[in-house]
């Protein structure tokens, strides 16, 4: 129809999660790190305010027998945007948007820690003050027209040879989403009115 920018082929929320899996080798040269390709992307044409969940659990690996436990992180990272503006929540030495750590017992196999799974809604925010670490607030949700998510997973303190696989979990949903134009007038078919529905322009978008 005239005027409405043509729907995706698939619904929206196709591409507002998934999951995906990171295998990390420490090798001999100090610390191992590596990073998803995009967990999620929502392209949604106007800002809405965005719940999220957020989790990660360990699959499979190998370590070797101490002395110490092994220390694994997993930080989430999102690039959210409204209009032609972006942000990025990873800056350099500073912890994930949502970060989790592991602490992996010598000669345990990673996928059998008892603390394996993790999974949260509630993010935290980098210091408001500096010197201050408890200057941090409570993120339950993000304003953002765009958003794309992505994880970290690091190794912190291991010796060289062992490896783990990690399933890392992104989803994002529109905390409310009614819009008066979807409701037409009185006697009127929504299917021929279809212009009235969306007076936004939000079609098209993933």
């Amino acid at each position: 129809m005239p005027g409405i920018p043509p729907t995706s082929p698939v619904a929206p929320w196709h591409m507002w999660g998934s999951s995906k899996t990171i295998t990390l080798v420490q090798g001999a040269a100090g610390s191992a790190t590596a990073q998803t390709l995009q967990l999620g992307r929502v392209n949604y044409r106007r800002p809405e305010t965005w719940s999220f969940f957020m989790a990660a659990r360990l699959v499979d690996g190998t370590t070797n027998a101490g002395p110490a436990n092994e220390d694994l992180e997993v930080n989430f990272q999102i690039i959210v945007g409204v209009g032609r503006s972006v942000l990025r929540t990873q800056e350099q030495g500073q912890n994930g948007w949502v970060r989790m750590l592991w602490s992996i017992p010598p000669a345990v196999h990673p996928g059998g820690n008892l603390n394996n799974l993790k999974y949260t809604t509630v993010a935290n925010s980098v210091p408001l003050q500096d010197g201050v670490a408890t200057s941090t607030e409570k993120l339950e949700w993000i304003v953002a027209q765009d958003i794309q998510c992505y994880a970290q997973v690091a190794f912190l303190r291991v010796p060289p040879g062992n490896s783990v696989t990690v399933e890392v979990t992104s989803f994002f949903a529109p905390r409310v989403h009614v819009r008066p134009d979807w409701f037409t007038e009185a006697g009127e078919d929504i299917e021929v009115n279809e212009a009235a529905k969306y007076l936004g322009t939000e079609r098209g978008g993933t």
